[in-house]
């Protein structure tokens, strides 16, 4: 992950004059300004938008609302809207350093590097200070490959702020790009040392090749950089970084070695805790886990996926009121978190709360339409309040999402049997044993199907398999 400067609004803030509300034409427009200001100051984008819309309206050469709005627009992901924001500010004060700067940074996320390397060496040119144009020019060059020119950058981004702990991790990604382990590890080092919880004082290469799920490669630069000094405190997210990576390869020893050693470098490393957790989790430790997780809130009380994962093993173990408890603090810290409405509706159905879980598989739908998850378990919860048409609904929309899960078919098919509708329900059920042979309460259900229609024969072979595989458990009753 790149580190390039934007939509930084605490940051470059500093460079926009206040003073540029004189020419304001009327009341009108420096309240609608002032309205969009504090919309993006609590990034509620959308709206922020919408108002500097209206000062606009009142005053189309309000530089200031066009650079604001390109400044949301960022922040939107909406680029080419950005890049129009910013050339307006542009044409309207061509000597405006900061909206090159942000064009630059538009024109970066659109892959146009020549393009954004043009404008944030401009905004140099106006401003020969500006330490965020000459990182972000670096960043541009680095993604070129030419690294030699991005290390000047970079480096005189630092000697402009020396604190910069960004400039000092994109130094040290070209750094290692160009085979200078050593360079690259101090830079490292000093990012985390300027910034131990931000994103930049993370083994920046590690990241981008771990988010590539090059897991592999991802433990080798982390095992390269800790080689270099490997007593220096400041490796607590090496060792956990590295730690992630085995994760992902489920070599649970070694991650849990490294986040070990991670919390022995430094016993406050919330997401140490945190990551070992989630491995002990899925040792089916889950005790052990809920004192991971449990540590990582006492150290960070908004850590939103620590309680989710304590809530997830609370679950695991059928504490089922902690974990309640669990998931609707996770909500509380994140009204978008959907799995967390999931996970909660899911606890609600086994505790027979069927109303409740499906108020919560129903808000897990409406944040996020595209997992199937949700509308599966809705079906379930429907099936067992006897609304057979409405769970046929939500089975067929999730097997539209993901066809590939066994048990859609066996909810579906559950509902038309109990519907009366057998053929759809044998279909469903031949196909749910295509994906899943080896379920015995399948065969069961089936057998049920047939009987229903008089198929004795098709019934008692299925019955037969069904007994062969397994003794028939009440599990099949779940699907009902």
């Amino acid at each position: 992950m790149n580190h390039i400067s934007k939509y930084i609004f605490g940051i470059l803030f500093i460079f926009l004059s206040w003073a540029n509300y004189s020419y304001l034409q009327n009341q009108k427009s420096v309240d609608s300004f002032e309205e969009g200001l504090k919309y993006l100051k609590s990034r509620e984008l959308d709206a922020a938008v919408d108002w500097f819309n209206k000062t606009i309206e009142l005053n189309s050469k309000n530089a200031e609302a066009f650079l604001r709005r390109g400044i949301a627009h960022m922040g939107l992901k909406k680029y080419p809207e950005a890049v129009a924001d910013f050339s307006k500010v542009i044409e309207l004060n061509p000597r405006h350093a900061t909206a090159f700067c942000y064009r630059g940074d538009a024109f970066f996320e659109l892959k146009k590097f020549t393009e954004a390397i043009a404008d944030f060496s401009t905004a140099i040119d106006l401003n020969p200070n500006f330490a965020i144009a000459f990182n972000n020019r670096g960043m541009a060059l680095s993604s070129l490959k030419k690294y030699t020119a991005s290390i000047s950058d970079f480096t005189k981004a630092i000697e402009l702020n020396p604190r910069y702990a960004v400039a000092y991790c994109n130094r040290a990604d070209a750094f290692f790009e160009t085979k200078k382990y050593s360079e690259a590890v101090d830079d490292y080092c000093k990012a985390i040392e300027l910034n131990p919880k931000g994103p930049e004082g993370v083994n920046n290469r590690g990241i981008k090749l771990r988010d590539l799920k090059k897991h592999s490669e991802a433990i080798a630069d982390y095992s390269k950089i800790i080689q270099f000094k490997p007593n220096d405190p400041r490796h607590t997210f090496s060792f956990n970084n590295r730690g992630v990576a085995f994760f992902e390869l489920k070599k649970y020893s070694q991650c849990i070695a490294d986040f070990d050693k991670a919390i022995e470098i430094d016993s406050k490393n919330h997401l140490a805790f945190f990551n070992r957790g989630n491995a002990l989790g899925e040792l089916k430790k889950y005790p052990e886990a809920i004192v991971d997780f449990t540590k990582a809130i006492e150290l960070d009380h908004k850590f939103t996926y620590a309680f989710y994962n304590r809530g997830n093993a609370y679950h695991e173990l059928e504490n089922y009121s902690d974990a309640i408890s669990d998931y609707s603090k996770a909500i509380e810290l994140d009204p978008y978190f959907y799995l967390a409405f999931n996970n909660r509706g899911v606890v609600f159905s086994k505790i027979k709360k069927h109303s409740d879980a499906i108020a919560d598989y129903s808000k897990a739908i409406e944040l996020n339409p595209e997992n199937y998850l949700a509308f599966r378990n809705r079906g379930y919860a429907l099936n067992d309040l006897e609304k057979y048409s409405e769970a046929i609904a939500d089975f067929t929309k999730a097997i539209e999402l993901d066809p590939s899960h066994f048990q859609l078919f066996v909810g579906r098919g559950s509902a038309f049997f109990m519907t009366k509708k057998y053929l759809e329900a044998i279909e469903d059920l031949t196909k749910a044993i295509d994906l899943e042979p080896n379920d015995h309460t399948i065969y069961y259900l089936r057998g049920w199907v047939f009987h229903s229609l008089h198929m004795e024969d098709l019934a008692n072979e299925d019955f037969r398999k069904a007994k062969k595989m397994e003794e028939i458990k009440k599990g099949f009753q779940l699907y009902f």
